[in-house]
């Protein structure tokens, strides 16, 4: 018997609320595709345990995606690599990142804050968005040098390598799920910042692993990222 193609729906997020993009629209977007799995850029189960462990709990895709899941009967599959014993040294990072970065940054931020805001989930996933996301990597890169401290030098490049090891593990880890088991529908749902690096990941496993998959990114259904 012939397998389905299965079909997988992209959606890029961002874990807190802001004007269009929040959980209640999160939550209409999975009523609307129905999908029977939920990949998520997760490293654990969605246990109550372990929401509050990771302090996830008000999360645009926590709220969203538990709502989904307690109403249709769905398969939830974690595919990120866990990042765990890094996180508290990122998060210093990023506060002290955030007291001294420059005017640049702050416009670059202000627009995608505007975008976000404004367009909600539909423009995440745009040529347009990425930029600034694009933008805002170069901008904290080009910070950390000029601070010339150690330690967050070091951990700013292990978070990009982690962040390069994760891009990869989510991917290969959806392959891995689809070759096992048959679905039809089916969405993965990742932060904005790791978009280009998974739609190149995407491209350079499908030959690897062969299998009857189609691609969409939401907002941008007719958009074939094969052509990219």
């Amino acid at each position: 018997m012939m397998k389905t193609t299965k079909q997988i729906t992209l959606i890029s997020s961002s874990h807190e609320e802001l004007g269009e993009l929040n959980s209640n629209e999160l939550y209409k977007i999975l009523l609307e595709i129905k999908p029977e799995i939920i990949f998520e850029e997760l490293f654990f189960t969605r246990s109550r345990e372990n929401i509050y462990k990771y302090d996830i709990d008000k999360t645009v895709e926590t709220i969203a995606i538990n709502k989904y899941i307690y109403e249709n009967k769905v398969i939830h599959v974690p595919v990120d690599f866990d990042y765990s014993s890094i996180i508290n040294d990122v998060n210093i990072m990023y506060d002290k990142l955030n007291r001294i970065i420059d005017e640049k940054y702050k416009e670059h931020y202000q627009k995608k804050s505007y975008l976000i805001g404004k367009y909600g989930f539909k423009c995440l996933n745009s040529n347009k968005f990425e930029f600034i996301v694009d933008e805002l990597k170069t901008i904290e890169k080009e910070t950390i040098i000029e601070l010339n401290d150690d330690k967050l030098t070091n951990t700013f490049n292990q978070w990009e390598t982690i962040n390069k090891i994760r891009e990869d593990e989510i991917v290969k880890n959806v392959f891995k799920y689809s070759k096992e088991n048959d679905y039809k529908d089916a969405v993965l749902i990742f932060g904005v910042a790791h978009k280009k690096s998974i739609l190149q990941n995407i491209r350079n496993y499908s030959n690897e692993y062969n299998l009857k998959m189609s691609w969409k990114l939401y907002g941008f259904e007719y958009y074939n990222i094969f052509d990219s």
